[in-house]
């Protein structure tokens, strides 16, 4: 396997941090260029290589905001003037497929790597090890994007532009919503008397344990609850409850219910079961 070439890596971020460790695992060299103090305090407290927009390195990777990309990119285009690299990468699963045009247009090929993980500032050195990682660019930095990824001990899949936007919505799906639900969950057993601290903790793993059953087993075999096992009667007075203390959740509590029938008949739900509860969803009238 050909070795990591120099990488030079704009922002001391927790995705910036979590590359240059991993990229140091590997046996390579990264430097993190900081953008104010405190990012410089993270570079020194993790152990890394301090470095500066004049360097030269044949990979960068920008690991800033979407909506500083842009902006990153036309500055180091052309106002910094420095040595430019073969490939230039940013981390974003959503940033739009041009954010790093004024580099291509200076004959820098770009393209994009986005680890399907959530990182922290606590995250070990080697939290990218095994995470899936999708690439995407021009020929070679869609290349440098997935050699890099396999380096780090990753595992690269490829998107195509036209298909980012949906594969960036399944991620939010994963983790943003996934913790508005979370805390609609928390907030719905503290309403009925679960002292806060146990509904964050019970809820976390509660979930924690079915995301574990869903990459094991998949969804289908993952499902548990009433509508798996065509419990009509449980399910009427959930919505009993909730349309009368939270009405709001009753109606996210109908949307979701409705996916979950449909993964439950996948699963061998017989059909007047699926049927019943189903008209048991309807909204009720007011």
């Amino acid at each position: 396997m050909a070795s990591i070439p120099l990488t030079l890596i704009f922002g001391a971020g927790r995705a910036g941090l979590a590359f240059a460790s991993a990229i140091g695992l590997a046996g390579g060299q990264a430097r993190v260029v900081a953008r104010s103090p405190a990012g410089e305090a993270r570079i020194r407290a993790r152990g890394l290589d301090h470095g500066t927009a004049s360097d030269a390195a044949a990979l960068w990777i920008l690991a800033v905001p979407d909506d500083v990309l842009p902006r990153l990119a036309k500055v180091l285009a052309t106002e910094l003037r420095s040595p430019l690299p073969a490939v230039a990468l940013h981390l974003s699963g959503g940033a739009a497929v041009d954010a790093l045009a004024p580099l291509s247009s200076l004959g820098v090929s770009t393209g994009w790597l986005h680890p399907l993980q959530t990182l922290t500032f606590a995250s070990p050195a080697d939290a990218l090890q095994g995470v899936p990682a999708a690439v995407g660019g021009s020929g070679a930095a869609a290349a440098a994007a997935y050699a890099l990824s396999t380096q780090v001990g990753m595992q690269p899949f490829a998107v195509s532009d036209a298909d980012r936007p949906r594969y960036h919505a399944a991620a939010i799906f994963a983790s943003s919503f996934a913790v508005a639900l979370l805390d609609v969950a928390i907030a719905t057993a503290t309403e009925a008397g679960v002292p806060p601290v146990l509904a964050r903790n019970g809820i976390a793993r509660l979930a924690a344990s079915a995301a574990e059953r869903v990459s094991a087993e998949g969804t289908v075999e993952a499902l548990t609850g009433p509508i798996r096992r065509g419990d009509l009667r449980t399910v009427e007075r959930h919505l009993q409850a909730l349309d009368s203390t939270a009405p709001a959740h009753g109606l996210m509590y109908r949307v979701l219910a409705a996916r979950t029938l449909s993964l439950a008949q996948k699963g061998g739900l017989p059909a007047e079961t699926v049927a019943a509860i189903h008209a048991a969803l309807a909204p009720r009238a007011r």
